[in-house]
């Protein structure tokens, strides 16, 4: 029987579960530095939000499985999401909503931490999405981009 699930060497810390999802590989950049084997890849398209739907339920469903497992202060989840470009994703407000109304059921049971990777290029619109469902972003400038990007990503972080 198991009786917890802690790194051994350290059975002092505690350690989160790490969710890294790729929500999409599609990405408004197209820069030298960014290898289409690892970053993005604007041929293959988005995945389709049902598709993004069941994943965010599974992943859930893993963690409070996990969870049961731990010691109660490492009952953590940090949920990274990245890209290509996340906010790129056509459906990303409505599963960003979908990850904070999916994890209700959750929540008294295990922390959900969750982690945006972006070029914040989107629109002013589509951040309120990120700012209601979202603990810590993460912004990486690209200084490729077309102007008119770069101007809106200024805009955006002031």
């Amino acid at each position: 029987m198991i009786q917890t699930i802690e790194p051994a060497y350290l059975p002092a810390q505690t350690m989160s579960i790490l969710l890294d999802w790729k929500v999409t590989l599609k990405c408004n950049y197209d820069c030298s530095y960014c290898a289409t084997d690892w970053g993005h890849n604007n041929k293959i398209p988005h995945p389709p939000v049902d598709d993004c739907l069941k994943m965010l339920e599974q992943m859930y469903r893993y963690v409070d499985v996990i969870s049961k497992y731990k010691k109660e202060k490492s009952k953590t989840a940090i949920m990274n999401l990245l890209g290509g470009e996340v906010l790129y994703h056509p459906e990303m407000e409505r599963i960003l909503t979908q990850s904070s109304e999916l994890y209700k059921p959750y929540k008294d049971r295990w922390h959900l931490n969750r982690r945006l990777t972006t070029n914040a290029t989107s629109s002013p619109e589509k951040w309120k999405y990120v700012c209601d469902n979202i603990e810590g972003i993460t912004v990486s400038y690209h200084s490729e981009g077309p102007d008119k990007l770069k101007q809106n990503v200024k805009n955006n972080l002031i």
